[in-house]
Formats: structure tokens, sequence, C-alpha cells
């Protein structure tokens, strides 16, 4: 017996307008479905699990003191590098820091501003930050 595909295609069509022509038959076995699906999941989830015992340990646990300590060294040093972190100062990328170079030793005249928006580390160059007074009194060059 073959089943030819236009014949399947068509039963599939039709099938929504046949269960809804007979709406209160199709409802009593979708509940009659419900009703067993729910029964088979309750048997097996709770009449099951009463009707078998559960085996009691013949040996009592044992502690084993060597791994609460490994856990417990693991937890302090967790701790110890969480507190590390709380209290790191951060840099913050977006304030803008003005600073002065000098080209020449000694002589005040010769510096160049720059806006610069991170700090940048320390180095032989001499250097120092311009109060906001001695940068309106100097003009933008």
């Amino acid at each position: 017996m073959k089943i030819s595909p236009k014949k399947f295609i068509k039963t599939i069509k039709v099938l929504p307008k046949k269960l809804a022509r007979h709406s209160f038959l199709t409802f009593l076995i979708f509940l009659f479905l419900d009703f067993t699906l729910g029964g088979i999941v309750f048997y097996k989830y709770v009449i099951l699990i009463e009707k078998t015992k559960v085996e009691t340990l013949r040996t009592p646990l044992r502690f084993d003191m060597a791994n609460y300590q490994e856990v417990l060294n693991q937890w302090e040093k967790r701790q110890k590098n969480l507190e590390k972190i709380d209290s790191k100062q951060y840099i913050n990328p977006f304030q803008e820091t003005r600073i002065a170079f000098s080209t020449s030793p000694g002589v005040s005249d010769d510096n160049i501003i720059l806006a610069v928006f991170a700090p940048i580390p320390e180095t032989e160059i001499s250097r120092r930050k311009i109060s906001r007074s001695s940068l309106s009194a100097n003009p933008k060059s």
C-alpha cells in the first residue's frame, strides 16, 4: 500500500475543517489525551517514588579535613584578591589634563601646551601642570 504525496497533502489540508465540524468530539479526544498523559506523569513521579524504598547508607559519612582546609585557603585567596580590586584606584581615561613640556630647562617662555586625555608616565622631560588662570593669560598659537 503506497501513500501518494498528493493524497497525503490533500488529507492534511482537509483535516482542520473536519476537526472543526466535529469540535465537541475533538474536545473530548484531546481531554482524554490530556488526562492520560497527566496520569502517566503523575504515576512516574509520585506513585513509583513512594513505592521504591530509599536505601540507607551503612557506613557513616567521613568529613575530610584536608580538602576542607584546601577549599578554605582558596576562598581566602579569592577574598584577598577581591579586596585588592576594591582598594585599587583606577585612572579616569576621559579626564582632561593639561601638561606643559619645557623644551629647554629653566626657560619658561618656550612651553608647549598639550591636552592629554590620559596621564602620561613620568619621563626625564621636565613638565609642570598649568592652572586654568595661566591658560587664560597665555594666548593660543
